[in-house]
């Protein structure tokens, strides 16, 4: 399979997570007065699916290197679709949120097994392009999700939107199953569970990796904060319409898309290092520009442009974090993936779970949310050692390793 018919699969099925969040945003106004609750508690359902997200993480990667990577991967999603199912019937809250972490534990199959694809297949340069290019094809996802979520909950209702993507579930499945090769050779695959947990635990005691990890969860858990605020600010304090937010976000996939194609280009002119130093310094200026419009009290266009800035400095930072961390784990691939994700999702959750309780539907806190992860992020970044600058890219310019061919 050739690296650009490998990069389109995994961008297909990487699309899974931003569709299940972003489709769902437009209805978190409709899904509280269908079901009787508050905001906050309604914005929880993100937090349930981040938490089944984080808690798969350590079951679907070890697997993977045990039992190869399609296993798992068919697995998670067959989950993911009944799980769907569940959510589109869901009668109560309570309900919503276990139908929600379900999802998330299926779909964490997507996010954990992709990545150690990648890996098996390309050393960190290469990586790091195929992360961009998978993030340019899944990028799709986050531009149209919001807008179709919108229209689904304008026209047929919240519940519309769970079976939508039940069909989702269902078709990557049959898309998995024909298309997606194994890439796990046998020789590499771990004799037992146990094997494949002390993988995990090797990735733990890497500096350069956690480092490198934390790194991508504080950046990408900047977006997640806005996701969980952003429908009760522009719905309910700015009065934009379901159809109109599904704009708003429209355009902060449009930015994250956006930077990733600036990423790939950066990543061949300066390497993965100095391009992840440039996407955290730009996340926090942009983050601070967000916080001073709130402060302001400035218009609902002001703090979108802002917004978007803020978002888009995840098509940056994610991919070249990830691709920097994931280089010195070959062995053990899928495990190293799963730790990955947990540190990542675990960021994610914590910062979606402070907007849903302290924002009350009200702007502030989401940004300051979202700044105080870039500001984590471009410290980690900063705070390099030589061996951690050298491992994620500085030596890599001027000697890249030569990538594995691709059958």
């Amino acid at each position: 399979m050739s690296r650009r018919r490998l990069t389109l699969i995994l961008g297909v099925l990487s699309a899974l997570g931003p569709l299940s969040i972003d489709a769902a945003l437009p209805a978190f106004p409709t899904i509280a007065r269908s079901l009787g609750a508050n905001a906050s508690a309604v914005q929880l359902t993100l937090a349930a699916f981040l938490a089944g997200i984080a808690a798969g993480q350590l079951i679907h990667g070890p697997l993977s290197d045990r039992l190869g990577r399609k296993p798992p991967l068919l697995g998670g999603l067959a989950l993911y679709t009944l799980a769907s199912v569940a959510g589109a019937i869901a009668p109560t809250l309570p309900v919503l949120w276990g139908a929600r972490f379900a999802q998330g534990f299926g779909a964490c199959a997507v996010v954990a097994v992709s990545r150690a694809v990648v890996r098996d297949r390309c050393a960190e340069r290469d990586a790091a392009t195929v992360y961009s290019g998978r993030m340019l094809v899944s990028g799709v996802a986050p531009i149209l999700a919001p807008l179709l979520g919108g229209l689904i909950v304008a026209t047929f209702g919240w519940r519309a939107v769970f079976v939508t993507l039940s069909v989702a579930g269902l078709g990557l499945t049959l898309l998995v199953a024909r298309t997606l090769p194994e890439s796990l050779a046998p020789e590499r695959a771990r004799s037992g569970l146990g094997d494949a947990l002390r993988g995990a635990a090797a990735a733990f005691r890497d500096r350069r990796f956690v480092r490198m990890a934390l790194v991508g969860g504080a950046s990408e858990a900047a977006l997640f904060a806005c996701l969980s605020g952003a429908s009760f600010v522009f719905i309910d304090r700015f009065g934009l319409s379901p159809e109109r937010f599904g704009l708003v976000g429209a355009a902060n996939g449009l930015g994250i898309v956006f930077a990733s194609l600036v990423n790939r280009r950066l990543v061949r002119s300066v390497g993965v290092a100095r391009a992840l130093r440039a996407g955290a310094g730009a996340a926090v200026l942009s983050s601070a520009a967000l916080v001073a419009a709130v402060r302001l009290g400035a218009g609902a266009g002001a703090v979108i442009v802002a917004m978007v800035a803020g978002v888009s400095t995840v098509g940056v930072v994610l991919p070249n974090a990830t691709a920097a961390a994931m280089e010195g784990r070959g062995e053990g691939a899928g495990s190293a993936s799963a730790v990955l994700g947990l540190l990542q999702s675990g960021f994610d959750l914590l910062a979606a779970s402070a907007v849903s309780l302290l924002a009350h539907g009200m702007p502030l806190p989401m940004a300051l949310v979202m700044l105080g992860c870039g500001v984590i992020a471009l410290l980690l970044v900063l705070g390099a050692g030589p061996r951690d600058e050298e491992s994620a890219g500085g030596a890599i310019l001027t000697h890249p390793e030569p990538s594995p061919p691709l059958p």
